[in-house]
């Protein structure tokens, strides 16, 4: 097995130097650093014009660098940079759009197939599921649920929510630091 180095030396050897990889890996770190920013941006409901704004520049910018590196553009790049903006001004936001749910959908659908795995009998699947699914809903099952959500919290004073919402954020944001200084690093023993 070869070394990064000697690999990209053989396919590419203008990129070998330690300098030309570390500028490479800089400059897919900000691409992805913007693609975060710029979903983030698209994600924004009912925006105003100025958060439309800030999302036609963080979209104009990756797609910059996009380019910059010679990356193809895709279907996926291509709905980004020619359709994105345009949907989000005349759907007024594409963040209520999204299907994140869907998981949490297929999450509750598992827990359902787990329960009724060994019934034989669609029918009494089906059954069991609705009686499942209206028990649910009762609302002294839902005040019950809701009690027992609210007594398994941390209990917090606003001001130290927020600090503590703060330093759990810091602290993420420095691990994810690390990390990817970890790869810049280890490319860089590579050569």
């Amino acid at each position: 097995m070869y070394p990064a180095s000697e690999v990209l030396a053989r396919r590419r050897p203008s990129l070998v130097t330690g300098a030309a990889i570390k500028d490479k890996l800089l400059q897919y770190s900000t691409l992805l650093q913007l693609m975060n920013s710029t979903f983030g941006f698209l994600s924004v409901i009912t925006p105003t014009e100025e958060e439309i704004k800030e999302a036609e520049n963080a979209v104009n910018e990756t797609m910059k660098l996009w380019r910059e590196l010679g990356i193809s553009v895709t279907t996926k790049a291509h709905l980004l940079e020619s359709h994105a903006i345009f949907q989000m001004r005349n759907l007024r936001g594409l963040g209520d759009k999204r299907e994140d749910w869907i998981e949490s959908g297929h999450q509750v659908g598992l827990r359902d197939e787990a329960r009724t795995r060994r019934m034989r009998s669609f029918r009494l699947k089906q059954e069991n599921l609705l009686k499942v699914r209206d028990a649910a809903q009762h609302p002294l099952v839902r005040d019950r649920q809701a009690a027992v959500t609210a007594a398994s919290k941390r209990k917090f004073t606003d001001t130290n929510r927020a600090k503590s919402a703060r330093s759990r954020n810091l602290q993420k944001q420095q691990v994810k630091s690390e990390k990817r200084q970890k790869v810049v690093n280890e490319t860089m023993m590579i050569e």
